[in-house]
């Protein structure tokens, strides 16, 4: 999925649907990521509240471990969701001022 081109002319050029479409793909990734990390929470507490055994522990450790993955995941995302806008919004001021 190639956004940005150097065509024929040697001329860099970027294509906006296709950025869009990646961001809006990333965006949607970033929802379904928000809604993992509340259910991995939701069952680590209920896991906690249910029982104080060792395996549980083990298991709630290990979705504490999991649940910073994915917000650590979320931080990236966030992070190339702005990116994008970025570079759009350059992309576009270059394309004013050439116009």
């Amino acid at each position: 999925m190639s956004t940005i081109s150097l065509g024929k002319s040697g001329i860099v050029g970027i294509s906006y649907s296709e950025t869009s479409l990646l961001k809006s793909n990333l965006m949607r990734a970033n929802e379904r990521r928000n809604s993992s990390s509340n259910n991995i929470n939701s069952a680590k507490v209920k896991l906690q509240v249910n029982g104080r055994s060792g395996r549980i522990r083990i298991e709630s450790d290990n979705l504490q471990s999991y649940y910073s993955s994915l917000k650590s995941n979320n931080s990236k995302i966030e992070k190339i969701i702005r990116d994008i806008d970025y570079i759009v919004r350059k992309f576009k001021e270059v394309d004013s001022r050439c116009a």
